[in-house]
């Protein structure tokens, strides 16, 4: 059994549950900071970073934008991501209602290991990203061959 000091702790995180979500659905409906638009409410895009041996190879959902959408720059161990879509109607067309909002993104991560840049691609393919950072030669593994003596 609960001491009465508690009083009703259960129902005071409740209350407060509830204001904390209201509080969120305020600043997604905003934009957070107002120039961003629903879709993103000032997310960056998330990456999957995964290791193919000799490479790495990043994906990154970049839905509406395309290859002059996007600059990647990597230096030593660090990627940076950076996308603007503007949105601008057709020349003469009127705009009656606009959810889908222009938005920038920029997002700077660091790599487990060295990258050699000069070999580096970067695709959009269907609002996909694909990065594909071949590891600097001094850090890939290598076979080394076993004889017999």
């Amino acid at each position: 059994m609960l001491s009465p000091w508690f009083g009703d702790v259960f129902g005071e995180f409740d209350v407060l549950w509830r204001e904390m979500d209201d509080a969120m659905r305020a600043l997604e409906r905003r934009g957070l900071d107002g120039r961003h638009g629903l879709a993103w409410a000032g997310r960056t895009p998330t990456p999957a970073v995964a290791d193919s041996g000799t490479a790495w190879v990043i994906t990154m959902d970049l839905p509406g934008l395309t290859a002059k959408d996007v600059e990647v720059d990597a230096t030593g161990d660090r990627v940076t991501v950076h996308g603007r879509r503007n949105l601008v109607p057709p020349e003469g067309w009127q705009v009656h209602r606009q959810e889908r909002g222009s938005y920038e993104f920029s997002r700077t991560f660091a790599i487990p290991s060295t990258v050699d840049a000069d070999k580096a691609t970067a695709a959009v393919k269907d609002g996909v990203l694909t990065l594909t950072l071949p590891k600097a030669p001094e850090i890939r593994p290598r076979q080394i061959e076993v004889k017999s003596t």
